[in-house]
């Protein structure tokens, strides 16, 4: 079994973006239309991850219960890192930071970001 999660955006370009450029994720599929992403596909360089985007609009249009939910609603999503002080040096000096690079009491390092949709990312080195 896998689970890719689907993320509901505003702008899938520009979520696509976001996650090139600040995760080096790479942009595997596509649906297009009038020169417009209406859906995308990505992975991580090392394939192990993969994260899809979809328009806001058109998934409404086939989850209307979508329509009165937050996008980011109460998930997090774990980011796992082999490098964290690179993607950290990435985002530090944005406002996408919710909670700076910090030691936990179970031994992992970590920091937290909110994507460009509001989605909370906890980056995090094992």
């Amino acid at each position: 079994m896998k689970i890719v999660p689907e993320l509901v955006v505003t702008d899938v370009k520009k979520a696509v973006d976001f996650y090139q450029s600040f995760f080096d994720f790479e942009l595997v599929d596509k649906v297009e239309v009038n020169d417009a992403y209406f859906w995308a596909k990505m992975q991580s360089k090392d394939k192990d991850t993969e994260i899809m985007f979809t328009l806001l609009t058109n998934a409404v249009d086939e989850i209307p219960e979508l329509k009165e939910r937050n996008n980011a609603g109460r998930i997090v999503i774990s980011v796992e890192v082999d490098d964290i002080n690179y993607f950290y040096s990435r985002f530090e000096k944005t406002n996408f930071i919710l909670k700076d690079l910090y030691k936990t009491d179970y031994g992992t390092t970590e920091f937290v970001v909110k994507d460009i949709d509001g989605y909370i990312l906890d980056v995090t080195k094992r």
